[in-house]
This record gives C-alpha cells, sequence and structure tokens, in this order.
C-alpha cells in the first residue's frame, strides 16, 4: 500500500503570510515614525522661517507685510518667562521679540505689522501677528486731532479689517474666527460676551490703562500701556496674561536703554557747553524710575528738547533719529 507523504504547501503558504503581515506593520509602523519625524522638523522649519521672516522688520520704525508660509500651519505666539515662542504643531522657537498675536492661527497667509518703541530714543520693536480672519472693531474713532482717531487710522488697512462702529449684533460676531472689538468709554455691552470668538478690551486714554475682559463678562485684569506700540499690543495680544508678559519685557528693555544712556551721557567727552546738557540729560535719566507713560509726557518732550540742543550746538547727540 503507498505512503501518502503530507503536504508542505499550507505550511509554506501560512509561513509567507505571517512573513508579509510582520513586514507589512513593521514598514508601516516605520513610514509612521518617519512621517511624524518630518512633520515635526517641518514645523520647526515654519517657526524658523517665522523669525527669520520678523528679522527683516527690526530696523523699521513702522512697516508691514503678508508672510506666505510653506505650508498651512497652526502658528501660535506665547509668552513665558520673559521671553516669547513661537509655537507650530508641537515645535517651539524660542524668541526675545515682543511679538503679540490674538489666538492661533491655522492659516498659510499671516499679516506682519511691526512698530518702533521710542522714549524718545529706540528701545526696541513691537510686532504684531494676524491673519485674514481677524476684524477690529472700534467703539468710535471721534475727530481729527482725537486720541481715538490716531488710534483707529494707524492700524493699516489693509492688510488688516477694521471697522469704525461695534458689532450690530452677535450673527456678526460670529461670522468671523476671530474679532477684537476695543471700547472707551463706556462698559462692553453684554452682546459681544454672546459670542465665544471675541476679545473684549477697554482702553483709558486719559490713564494709560487698557481692561481685558473674559467671555463671561466678567474683567480679567487691567494693565498699563506706556505709548502707542503698547498699546497695540494690548489690543493684538491673545489675553490679560499673554500682555502682562510682554508689557513687563518691554519695560525691562526701557530700564536696560536707559541705564546704557545714562552712562552715555555721563562719559562723553566735549565741550563744557556740551557737558552741562548731557548732565542734564543724565540727571533726568537718573531720576526717573520709568513706572509712568514716557510717550508723550513732558520728561519724553524734555528729553527730545535737550536731544535737539546738543545737535544745535554742535555737539554729539545723545541718540539719533530714524
Amino acid at each position: 500500500m503507498d505512503k501518502k507523504g503530507v503536504s508542505m504547501f499550507p505550511f509554506v503558504m501560512m509561513f509567507v503570510l505571517i512573513a508579509g503581515a510582520i513586514i507589512i506593520v513593521f514598514f508601516f509602523g516605520f513610514a509612521k515614525s518617519v512621517k511624524t519625524q518630518g512633520d515635526f522638523v517641518n514645523d520647526l522649519q515654519v517657526a524658523n522661517l517665522l523669525e527669520r521672516k520678523l528679522d527683516s522688520f527690526t530696523l523699521a520704525k513702522n512697516a508691514r507685510n503678508i508672510f506666505e508660509l510653506p505650508r498651512i500651519s497652526e502658528v501660535d505666539i506665547e509668552c513665558r518667562n520673559g521671553k516669547t515662542s513661537i509655537v507650530v504643531g508641537e515645535s517651539k522657537r524660542e524668541s526675545f521679540k515682543l511679538i503679540n498675536a490674538p489666538r492661533s492661527f491655522d492659516n498659510r497667509r499671516l499679516i506682519a505689522w511691526t512698530l518702533a518703541w521710542e522714549y524718545p530714543f529706540k528701545i526696541d520693536n513691537f510686532y504684531y501677528l494676524a491673519d485674514n480672519n481677524v476684524r477690529f472693531y472700534f467703539e468710535s474713532v471721534g475727530g481729527a486731532g482725537d486720541m481715538r482717531n490716531i488710534i483707529y487710522n494707524n492700524l493699516p488697512t489693509p492688510p488688516f479689517t477694521k471697522f469704525d462702529r461695534l458689532p450690530r449684533n452677535s450673527l456678526e460676531l460670529n461670522q468671523a474666527d476671530k474679532n477684537i472689538v476695543v471700547y472707551y468709554n463706556n462698559r462692553p455691552s453684554d452682546a459681544v460676551f454672546l459670542s465665544s470668538k471675541a476679545k473684549v478690551i477697554q482702553v483709558d486714554i486719559a490713564n494709560n490703562k487698557v481692561a481685558f475682559y473674559r467671555n463671561d463678562g466678567n474683567k480679567d485684569g487691567e494693565a498699563e500701556f506706556f505709548g502707542l506700540p503698547m498699546l497695540y499690543a494690548a489690543i493684538f495680544s491673545e489675553d490679560f496674561q499673554e500682555y502682562g508678559c510682554v508689557k513687563e519685557m518691554a519695560h525691562e528693555r526701557l530700564k536696560t536703554m536707559a541705564a546704557i544712556y545714562r552712562l552715555k551721557a555721563g562719559n562723553i567727552r566735549s565741550s563744557s557747553e556740551c557737558k552741562i546738557i548731557f548732565n542734564l540729560i543724565g540727571g533726568k535719566l537718573a531720576n526717573n524710575d520709568f513706572t509712568e507713560d514716557p510717550i508723550g509726557s513732558e520728561f519724553n518732550s524734555e528729553l527730545s528738547s535737550l536731544n535737539q540742543r546738543l545737535k544745535g550746538n554742535g555737539c554729539p547727540p545723545l541718540y539719533l533719529t530714524l
């Protein structure tokens, strides 16, 4: 009787299937890992690119531009422990720039604006970021020469979208992803708080203060602003905490620059007439604690006048103006 051998074919096929499944799982996991790593690198590249684009603004007094990112990216700006960071996805690029932005962006086109902050000497630049989903509403703009009019007109449009009125209703507020509503004399109305997409602030021009409101209608906090560039920082910042962090960074730089100019005024060798003016400047810088509004104040005006006197008398100026 012939013995029939056991066929090895089923075992071979089973082995091939198992081995194939292992290989597929391995390469799928490997590809997924590579993609995740690639996304991480790309996020970091986007953050570095945005930082470099802002670098091009460093010497500008007032400039704006539209940045095209290499791809749609979720960009967030945060301020912690005396420095800002550009956050793209899971990557973070630390920066020491005074950057202000309302919430996160998920866009390829970002609008960037910068203003030089002067005392009257140059301290630093404030940087403002937004996208085309951000709308600015102002309670009123006043007439020519009114500070409300200056605040409204100095916000460049294009590229920003702004209105010289309040939103008509919560429906209008919800038509855009992000809205910034600026009040002056009146307390913000309850209607604006019905929209979770609205950031609401109240500007007290006379006392150089700005109040931030939460979406429940309660005040989140109040802080000073020193000049228009810092006021725009309050308008653009995501919330009270972010503004407070950037404001503290700016204040420290103001004190540092004032100390540098105070030393410069005391060490410049010049004629006796020039030396008298430098001593006046040094004394004013030494006696100012920089807790009051410097821009447009009497101190600011006097310092600017003394610097003009230096140039008028043929003395080296304390600082150069753009």
